[in-house]
């Protein structure tokens, strides 16, 4: 008899572990190399000249906390590089962009190793161009460095590979709007659409 209840005791400290080392490891980082796209995706979806800029590669880092059981809150920023559009064959000024987030949740589906989700956050966008005067939309009174506030909603999977770490594969449409945009080439430069995917990895602690 006292074998049995020392196997069976055994059997669930043993059983527990996993659900242990999960519920402590309730945050994380994210590193994540991505896409925007802004001109090359949308001016030509759209048949416009909204952004005139070519959709950019990104980097970022992010972090991310359990707010409750399948619910995370995050927050990130985003680096992106690309051009000023003047034709589809030749490129015109560099130009950088900064994304901030900082507030978004993430809810996943499943808590197995494959764990589809939906995500919404926050955006903060600021262009960073590399002339004074670049033929991009602009704020009145940021001309030069024009930002736009808006939201960005998605979803996506993300594989566990072990009780730390994890990859993540998210795509998301996001809608901006500048704060004193003036129009530029019609009525469409005060509300801007765009659109990103990342390929993160995710470390947990």
């Amino acid at each position: 008899m006292r074998r049995l209840l020392l196997l069976v005791a055994l059997v669930a400290a043993c059983s527990s572990t996993p659900a242990q080392a999960q519920f402590f490891r309730n945050q994380g980082l994210a590193f994540a190399a991505g896409w925007q796209g802004l001109g090359s995706t949308w001016d030509g979806a759209l048949q416009t000249k909204l952004w005139n800029i070519h959709d950019q590669p990104t980097v970022g880092a992010g972090y991310f906390v359990a707010v409750g059981y399948n619910l995370w809150f995050e927050t990130s920023a985003t680096l992106g590089a690309g051009f000023v559009r003047i034709t589809e064959q030749d490129d015109g000024e560099a130009i950088f962009s900064f994304n901030l987030s900082p507030a978004g949740i993430r809810h996943n589906f499943l808590e197995e190793r494959f764990r589809p989700f939906v995500a919404a956050h926050l955006d903060y966008l600021q262009m960073i161009p590399t002339t004074p005067t670049p033929d991009i939309p602009r704020n009145t009174f940021l001309s030069n460095a024009p930002f736009w506030v808006g939201l960005r909603a998605g979803g996506g999977f993300e594989y566990v590979f072990g009780d730390e770490m994890s990859v993540l594969l998210e795509t998301n449409i996001a809608g901006y709007v500048g704060a004193n945009s003036p129009p530029r080439n019609g009525p469409g430069t005060f509300a801007l659409p765009a659109s990103t995917a990342r390929l993160a990895w995710l470390v947990y602690f």
